[in-house]
């Protein structure tokens, strides 16, 4: 009887343990897939923010009349820029660009 007993315990600690096992790896697969959506979702957030950086930007240019943001976002509208186009630096918020010098040309579209 004791034997028995004993047997008994011992298959049930075993599907215990097998249970508490399985448990743990779908609990590792699910914490897997949480990861991976984490990081797209981290990946979107810096998109989205680089974007939202971007328009500030360029709201920030236009309200000062700036030629370059004009012509930058003309260009880009109708659709003239080509891939190697240099895009103008982003500003820090409040930063004004330097004026060019007295009499200094300005450069135009490319011909």
């Amino acid at each position: 009887m004791n034997v028995a007993i004993r047997l008994l315990h011992a298959a049930f600690a075993i599907a215990l343990l097998g249970w508490l096992v399985s448990g743990y790896v779908e609990r590792r697969a699910e914490l897997a897939k949480v990861r991976v959506a984490a990081a797209a979702e981290r990946s979107e957030t810096q998109r989205l923010q680089g974007e939202i950086e971007k328009g500030r930007t360029l709201r920030d240019g236009l309200k000062r009349d700036d030629a370059y943001v004009v012509e930058f976002m003309a260009r880009e509208r109708l659709q003239y820029t080509t891939p190697g186009d240099l895009q103008p630096p982003p500003l820090t918020r409040g930063a004004m660009p330097p004026e060019p010098p007295a009499g200094a040309l300005r450069p135009g579209p490319p011909r």
